[in-house]
């Protein structure tokens, strides 16, 4: 009801503060409270495996690393290397 608290412990926060995408993992969905409501909603969607596809391509397409910051670099390093 509208005014009631709901309170859950222990919910892995270490773990999505040190999230990697070891072994393939996509990252969960995480709901919570961003500080300006008191409404819980999405903060951070869940990712599909065509994110995680799309992640493990990066160094093969020169397009998708000019999109991330820092990347040009290595990738120009790469070509050098």
């Amino acid at each position: 009801m509208s005014g009631d608290y709901v309170v859950v412990c222990d919910v892995g926060a270490y773990t999505l503060s040190m999230w990697s995408h070891h072994c393939s993992r996509t990252m969960p969905l995480v709901p919570g409270f961003d500080g300006r409501e008191s409404v819980l909603q999405v903060l951070c969607h869940a990712e599909a495996p065509e994110d995680m596809v799309s992640i493990c391509s990066i160094g093969r397409d020169r397009r998708s690393l000019e999109a991330r910051p820092g990347a040009v670099a290595w990738n120009e390093a790469a070509e050098a290397g």
